[in-house]
């Protein structure tokens, strides 16, 4: 948003707010990935495998990223900043994207329609192919409507609230699930902007 003193509305470049987000969402979650997979190696001692048991680097045609330690399936409740549940439940989806990308050999991704032509786009391609969003937008549905709607009932009340939206999806979570099933669960949070 930029100011527009002749109006009372600011200008927005809509396409670049959502490239945007969605670009400092993967810096972040793969930063975070990054230094996880540095303190697993530390505190075990380990390299990381592949699924099959064998250690990256073993000519398999298919490594597993390193950061693949951390995934979306590790935590059970995503938390993001929301402007809009739209562009939260592309956020969501292009988690999912990134895991893939780290991982592409997972039989979780076994019905991934055409991976290699998804692997082989440019990341900027990728922040704006639209097959790419509606695919994995679909893919990552029921898993979106698990755990990350019970944090966005605060947004849908109030729409964007800026800086207190991702405080407003943590009381949202806090609110919607029980203590009981709450304890022991992992939450992440993105914020993003204000």
């Amino acid at each position: 948003y930029k100011p527009k003193l002749d109006s009372e509305y600011p200008e927005v470049d809509g396409p670049l707010s959502i490239t945007t987000y969605l670009s400092a969402l993967d810096a972040s979650y793969s930063r975070f990935r990054e230094k996880t997979a540095r303190a697993y190696k530390c505190k075990t001692g380990l390299g990381i495998t592949n699924g099959n048991g064998h250690a990256n680097g073993n000519g398999h045609s298919k490594e597993v990223d390193e950061k693949s330690v951390f995934s979306l399936d590790t935590v059970d409740y995503p938390i993001f900043h929301s402007p809009y549940g739209k562009l939260v439940q592309k956020g969501h989806a292009r988690l999912l994207y990134n895991d893939f990308v780290s991982n592409p050999s997972s039989p979780k991704f076994a019905n991934v329609a055409d991976p290699e032509a998804l692997l082989a786009l440019p990341y900027a391609a990728s922040l704006t192919d639209k097959a790419l969003e509606k695919q994995f937008v679909a893919f990552a549905g029921a898993q979106h409507k698990a755990a990350v709607l019970p944090s966005m009932h605060c947004a849908k009340r109030c729409g964007n609230m800026y800086t207190a939206s991702l405080y407003g999806g943590l009381a949202s979570l806090v609110a919607a699930v029980s203590p009981e099933q709450l304890r022991g669960k992992r939450l992440s949070m993105f914020a993003y902007g204000s």
